[in-house]
């Protein structure tokens, strides 16, 4: 909920394409309001299955039939279906999604990784086709949201 507000603060601006980071998948909402306002596309990119998790260490109560877990897996179907595209950082990632209902076609392969070596002599024609890949086009803006950022994820001990 903390992070409603600014990101529809983004409005103004016109965002072409807005990406959320998966977890957190409660940002999602937002995530589809601000796009519906400003009229750009979506991007979910998934680094964890946050209902299988959760639904994996046994925190939703009764279990996989329980309201909680019906509830959760709703709420994901919704979010994975309702967006444009949906990327992920492995093949077994992108099946899972493909599991969960989502069209093959909208499924991007994302790795958490770079090769460094390629980025040396980077060219005026390299930058323009990576925009084209990206679906940007000269002067477009990208909005990546990345709500889960934590003392965990900063390497912080509490």
């Amino acid at each position: 909920m903390s992070s409603f507000f600014p990101l529809m603060a983004q409005r103004r601006w016109k965002p072409d394409r807005i990406i959320g980071v998966v977890p957190t998948l409660f940002c999602t909402p937002g995530m589809r309001l601000l796009a519906t306002l400003s009229g750009a596309r979506t991007v979910l990119h998934i680094q964890d299955y946050e209902v299988d998790a959760m639904l994996g260490l046994g925190m939703a109560g009764k279990g996989k039939r329980g309201s909680v877990a019906r509830l959760a897996t709703a709420f994901e179907r919704s979010a994975l279906r309702n967006v444009d595209n949906v990327s992920t950082i492995s093949r077994s990632m992108m099946n899972k999604a493909r599991e969960k209902g989502v069209a093959a076609e909208k499924i991007l392969f994302f790795p958490n990784w770079s090769e460094v070596a390629r980025f040396q002599d980077v060219n005026d024609a390299d930058v323009t086709a990576f925009a084209s890949a990206a679906w940007l086009a000269r002067g477009q803006k990208k909005l990546c949201f990345i709500p889960a950022i934590s003392a965990k994820n900063k390497g912080w001990k509490r």
